[in-house]
């Protein structure tokens, strides 16, 4: 059931894409990365759903919540509510090093997944469930990235001087390859599907301001055994900068 369950969502996500590829062609990237997804990738991600983190989320008032926020005239999101049911949870970040404020209030289910090698670029899509008040810091990682978003509202912001900008259900953004990025939520959970297309075992860089205000980048890899662990942090020289905050 799963397999057939997660295609109609998937094929309900490439007529959004569609949507947009005329106006905006950068999606098109993202519409062919779910063009090229078998039933294979998605039958993937159940094999390795037994990963540390896992969780009964199905009846979590915040999912609730958030499926019962989708609007009636949102086709992708009323797909969701269909197989809601059949999803697979688990924290986003999980293991010892984690920040408990990400671990907590951010959820994952995958629903295809295909790794990275030299041949063809890793592709791995799926829906976030973002609980209310939600801070994620500005971040950079090599995969190019796509949110649509099906329920409540959020902000999000490219680059350390841009102005955030809204997405609320039917809106998207993408995000692409090492374009610094952060997400902020409000008073309501949220729901995103994503889109990633890329190299996914690349590490992700966190940055902050240390205490004499230089830009610092932390180094953050999920690992084997599917834990986030933290190697270290290092300056960001003027190159980064330019490459990252264009």
């Amino acid at each position: 059931m799963r397999p057939q369950a997660f295609r109609t969502y998937l094929d309900a996500t490439r007529a959004s894409l569609r949507a947009h590829v005329v106006s905006d062609p950068n999606t098109g990237l993202f519409l062919d990365a779910l063009d090229e997804m078998s039933d294979d990738d998605i039958a993937r991600c159940f094999a390795e759903r037994d990963w540390p983190g896992k969780r009964n989320f199905q009846n979590d008032p915040v999912l609730a919540q958030a499926l019962n926020d989708i609007p009636d005239d949102n086709q992708m999101g009323q797909t969701l509510r269909d197989i809601a049911e059949y999803l697979d949870w688990s924290a986003v970040f999980h293991g010892p090093e984690a920040p408990k404020d990400l671990s907590d209030f951010m959820h994952v289910a995958a629903l295809t997944f295909r790794p990275h090698t030299d041949a063809v670029p890793g592709v791995h899509a799926g829906i976030f469930v973002l609980h209310p008040n939600l801070d994620y810091p500005l971040h950079t990682h090599l995969a190019n990235e796509i949110y649509i978003c099906l329920s409540g509202a959020l902000t999000i912001k490219h680059g350390v001087a841009e102005v955030p900008h809204a997405l609320s259900p039917g809106g998207y953004s993408v995000t692409p390859s090492e374009r610094l990025h952060s997400l902020h939520t409000g008073t309501e959970p949220v729901i995103l599907s994503y889109i990633w297309r890329g190299n996914l075992s690349a590490p992700n860089w966190w940055w902050h301001k240390d205490s004499a205000g230089n830009w610092m980048r932390e180094h953050w890899q999920w690992e084997d055994d599917h834990e986030w662990r933290s190697y270290g942090v290092e300056p960001v020289t003027p190159e980064i900068m330019a490459r990252c905050n264009p």
